[in-house]
């Protein structure tokens, strides 16, 4: 098992700004839960150099009973100059700010037949990182949880420049999870 580093830990879940995002994120949501692309705005303020530092990522939710894999959002940094700086100030308009950006819009059109009930195990990872490298990640990272009524949340990212230890990113992970999974909830 990986030991976390303090200057890893402090570098990232020590953020001030971050801590403080995932702390006001919930209250964000609420507020917003009617505006289209919704999820996508809890990703693109996530995923943003200043807090989790990624350069793409996409959600996915996988769900056997439906039998589909359905991308909900995608981020990609190089996108990021498309919508507006405090997306939160106007957040109608986050959706139509977003429509040409492809790998963005790419990520929402996404459809498969599902992970789970194609027998392939969602949380064995090398099955979901060769889709991150379908989807043109160089070095795909994977976090699973599960959601309601037996789906699971399905994040596959690329990280940026600061390169944190997997089990501080993880603790991280396990909040911005919960936070995508209220978006649809």
């Amino acid at each position: 098992m990986n030991e976390i580093k303090s200057n890893e830990v402090l570098s990232l879940v020590n953020n001030e700004q971050l801590i403080g995002t995932l702390l006001g994120m919930p209250n964000k949501i609420l507020r917003n839960h009617e505006v289209d692309g919704l999820v996508q705005m809890v990703l693109h303020e996530l995923a943003h150099q200043q807090h989790l530092d990624l350069k793409r990522a996409t959600y996915l939710v996988d769900s056997p009973d439906f039998d589909c894999l359905r991308g909900v959002a995608g981020f990609c940094r190089n996108e990021c100059g498309m919508h507006k700086a405090d997306m939160w100030q106007q957040p109608t308009d986050f959706h139509a700010d977003m429509r040409d950006a492809s790998f963005h819009s790419s990520m929402q059109k996404l459809l498969r037949s599902s992970l789970r009930r194609s027998h392939l195990d969602v949380n064995h990872l090398n099955n979901i990182v060769s889709f991150g490298k379908d989807l043109g990640m160089e070095a795909p990272e994977v976090y699973v949880w599960d959601l309601k009524h037996g789906n699971h949340g399905i994040l596959i990212y690329e990280e940026g420049a600061k390169k944190v230890n997997a089990q501080a990113l993880g603790n991280v992970l396990d909040n911005v999870s919960a936070l995508l999974g209220l978006c649809h909830a």
